[in-house]
Order: C-alpha cells, then structure tokens, then sequence
C-alpha cells in the first residue's frame, strides 16, 4: 500500500508524532508532502493510495485542494478539528483503519474567474472589502433571481462549510449529504440580504459593482476581485474523499 503524509511542520508535536506513524507503517511504502522532505528521508508524494494528514481543519484544507480526489485519513492536531477523525492518542489504529474503513464523500464547488476554472473549495468562498473601512458591493445572480449585497462581502459555501465561517456569520447548518449552496452576506446593510439555501443545480454569479475586493478560498487568498470583474461558483464534478472508521 502506498501511503502519503502531510503534517504541520510548524508544530513540535504534530512532528513527533509523524515519526511515530511514519514506523508503524513501516511494512507500506511511505511518502510525504514536499513541505516535510527537509525533516524526513522520503520520497515525496506523487501517486498514493490514501493520505494522512497530521494537523487541523486548515491542514486537510490544503491536502485536499493540492491532492484533489485521494482518499484522506486526518488525525486531529489542530486548534479545532472538525473534520478529523481519530485523535493523537489512537495514531497505533491507523494501519487497521486503512485497512478496513468507509469512504466518505463530499461535494465541492469549482470557482471560475473570467472564464477560467482558478479551483475548487469544500468550505467556501469569500469575496469580500478589500479595506475593512470600506463597504462591498456584489451583485448576486442564481437562477432567476437578482439581489445587491452591501456590507463586508459574501460568502458561498457548502454543506461541509455551512458549519465554518458561514455559520458564525449567521448562516444556516445544512447537512453534509443535502444537495445545496449556501449563501451568507457578510455585515450587510441591507435586511433584505438574507442567508438562504439553494439548490446546487444552480450557478452563482457574483459581480463586484464597487472597489477592489478580496477572493479568499478555503482560507487562502486567491488574490484581487477588480470593479466589474465576475466569479462563478458552481457544483464540482470531483468529491473530497475522507476515510471513516
């Protein structure tokens, strides 16, 4: 079995414990994230059957955009973890768990800019004022419907991220295996701006009517929304595959 590893190098523990999975999987062929090859003598990963990540929400975030559709075990050294499986004290399960386990999959939406795919997300989207003092203006399009947001932004987010950032800005919970979008404005003047719930057969169109705003996906930023410029989220083809006990 080829087996990958994505660990957070920034963290003492998080590395001790890589060593220590890195040799009970030492009867499988082991290799880690360009990020780690400075730490450990492994080929970097190319081609593996699963992936664990050794980190929080933020590090299987990463994996997930950077390994797309391989199937990923986290084990939860992060801040909150909520999408981890197995804790740090468990690490000795691990071997049996790629062995005998579910696949658990969950929608992504593709983000497209001027016409061309920049990536998918499986939290969400953000596009929102460039300067924290200054208001945002979009225009929002799905469907039939037509709306302008003003406030701090917006977001478009998944099942899988309607309990994240969405949700602390006041947006719905939406179970991981309901087939929506979520769209959550962010500060907005406008009480007609409301969250809702969408199907996730529709595309979303947001237009930025005002002055530069930022794009942020899955916590990174992807750089400058420009006045007039478009972004279209919609339903990925590709899912994010988790390992499940």
């Amino acid at each position: 079995m080829k087996i990958g590893i994505v660990t957070r190098t920034d963290k003492k523990e998080a590395m001790e414990l890589t060593k220590k999975i890195i040799e009970i999987l030492k009867d499988h062929e082991v290799f880690v994230d360009e990020s780690m090859k400075n730490y450990f003598k492994k080929d970097t990963i190319k081609k593996v059957d699963f992936i664990v990540t050794v980190g929080g929400d933020g590090t299987i975030l990463r994996t997930i955009r950077k390994y797309k559709d391989t199937p990923v075990l986290p084990v939860n050294m992060g801040t909150h973890g909520y999408l981890t499986e197995i804790n740090p004290e468990d690490y000795l399960k691990i071997p049996d768990i790629l062995q005998k386990h579910k696949i658990e999959e969950r929608s992504k939406l593709s983000v497209i800019k001027n016409g061309k795919k920049i990536g998918e997300v499986l939290n969400e989207v953000i596009m929102r004022a460039r300067e924290p003092t200054k208001v945002a203006n979009f225009l929002l399009r799905y469907d039939n419907s037509e709306e302008t947001i003003t406030g701090d932004g917006v977001i478009v987010a998944t099942p899988t991220g309607s309990t994240a950032y969405s949700l602390s800005a006041g947006g719905p919970v939406v179970h991981i295996k309901t087939k929506a979008i979520v769209i959550t404005p962010l500060a907005s003047l406008n009480r007609k701006n409301l969250p809702k719930i969408i199907p996730d057969t529709f595309e979303v169109k947001i237009k930025n009517l005002g002055r530069d705003s930022y794009l942020v996906m899955d916590g990174e930023n992807f750089g400058i929304m420009k006045v007039n410029e478009e972004v279209v989220i919609k339903k990925s083809d590709n899912k994010a595959k988790f390992v499940r006990i």
